[in-house]
């Protein structure tokens, strides 16, 4: 059995050529099995983009030119239903000492080849912020995206370290993804910063950093989440390492790593026990001064419990300062709540610990 030809019925936005590259595979398959492997997989690599609100495949008999019915094949129909083509959501997050208000704008397959034009715009007490991106899902190559952002951003960083910092640029992202393999994203961004609003009573570590700075920095980030759940993960492993080099023009040159590990093994009854490792190091070429708005932080509900914010670490007066290198590693008992085991809640016990430091610059001699 052979296919004489594919229809794809329902295209209103979408260039045809584009859904073409992916169903294309259907027209070299030789007998029925071949025909629906391939169609269940074009489905598949069309869905994962968000384009199409409903896909389907029909077999049909091949017919003449005169509209007679023939045996020498069937042909493909690919049912498609596009999706809106607007999508907005607000909301707000409260939480890691942070309160922030979101408001989100997509446009959907904007030029007909899968790309999503996004803003984004948030306001609260830690950081007030402005995004356009532009995203291009390339629907011809499975598992890959590249996006374009312009950004401007306004951190507030007075609780904890007595200064703002103002961040406008610019940055391009090709993301590959494979459901076996994972996930690597090379990344380029580039920012023009300030460090302003210093605070009356902020301490000299804050001071000498103020004002303004430009980083240009290509980086490359991996991601293996084998989780059942990222939230509240019973049974898997989560593996993630991003590097970072700043120093393709500006006055911010510097190699920053970050890894990070979790394995989480279930005991049974919805008891689940989670194990976690992270660390990071940040070396500056010619032996400089790391600035404070490169720097770690540590401490809070999302790195080390029990501690305030960023109140792990070097300390100037009430301000903290940041590290070079830190390390944080915990251990978490999750039970089943009593008339709660359906509910998407857990008991949590747990024990952690880390630490923060600066690098003294005489040991960075290897990079000068």
């Amino acid at each position: 059995m052979r296919v004489n030809s594919i229809r794809i019925e329902g295209l209103n936005n979408t260039r045809p050529s584009v859904v073409e590259r992916i169903v294309k595979p259907i027209l070299e398959s030789q007998n029925l099995g071949d025909i629906l492997v391939e169609s269940q997989e074009a489905c598949r690599r069309l869905a994962r983009f968000g384009v199409f609100e409903d896909l389907g495949v029909v077999l049909d008999t091949s017919r003449d030119g005169f509209g007679r019915p023939t045996d020498e094949g069937v042909d493909v129909v690919l049912n498609v239903k596009e999706g809106s083509r607007l999508w907005a959501r607000t909301g707000a997050d409260v939480g890691n000492y942070e309160g922030n208000m979101k408001a989100r704008l997509k446009i959907l397959n904007a030029f007909g080849a899968g790309e999503i034009l996004e803003a984004n715009a948030s306001y609260g007490i830690e950081t007030d912020a402005i995004t356009q991106n532009k995203d291009r899902e390339a629907l011809f190559q499975t598992g890959t995206a590249f996006q374009v952002a312009v950004y401007k951003q306004l951190r507030n960083n007075q609780i904890h370290s007595s200064h703002n910092e103002d961040i406008k640029g610019a940055s391009a992202r090709y993301k590959i993804s494979s459901p076996r393999l994972g996930t690597h994203t090379l990344s380029y961004d580039a920012a023009w910063r300030q460090i302003s609003g210093v605070a009356e009573g902020a301490s000299w570590s804050v001071r000498k950093d103020a004002g303004h700075s430009f980083k240009s920095a290509v980086a490359h980030s991996f991601t293996l989440d084998r989780r059942d759940d990222s939230m509240l993960p019973t049974r898997g492993f989560l593996f993630k390492t991003s590097e970072e080099f700043a120093g393709l023009g500006g006055d911010v040159q510097h190699v920053k790593g970050e890894g990070e590990g979790q394995f989480v093994l279930p005991l049974g009854s919805g008891f689940s026990l989670s194990t976690s490792f992270r660390g990071g190091l940040l070396l500056p070429f010619n032996c400089a001064s790391t600035r404070i708005n490169d720097r770690f932080f540590l401490g809070g509900p999302l790195t080390i419990r029990g501690f305030r914010q960023s109140g792990v670490g070097p300390q100037d007066k009430e301000d903290a300062i940041g590290g070079d290198a830190y390390w944080a590693a915990g251990v978490s008992l999750l039970t089943p709540l009593p008339y709660l085991v359906d509910k998407p809640m857990k008991g949590h016990f747990f024990i952690n610990g880390g630490s923060l430091a600066p690098i003294d610059p005489g040991t960075c001699s290897l990079l000068s």
